[in-house]
């Protein structure tokens, strides 16, 4: 599991930074979602929790940096997920 977290990290610090390339089937923009929401959604099958309270606890694994933005995200986008 952490080797598949680090590799998401990876993955969205180069989206963070911009340095996206577009590829076959939507490149890396599709990855990083495809594997951040795999995570999330194994975490919340595995701690019996809301999508946005995993999102949440994803936020917690990242660098401080970047738990600041993703928990602003998480709470904007939060509403929409539990409508």
């Amino acid at each position: 599991m952490l080797n598949w977290f680090n590799f998401s990290v990876i993955v969205f610090l180069s989206i963070a930074n911009g340095c996206t390339a577009r590829g076959v089937n939507g490149g890396v923009d599709c990855l990083s979602c495809t594997l951040v929401l795999g995570v999330v959604e194994h975490l919340s099958i595995l701690y019996n929790e809301t999508i946005v309270e995993s999102l949440d606890r994803f936020c917690n694994y990242l660098p401080n940096d970047f738990k600041t933005y993703c928990k602003a995200a998480v709470d904007f986008l939060g509403k929409i997920f539990e409508w």
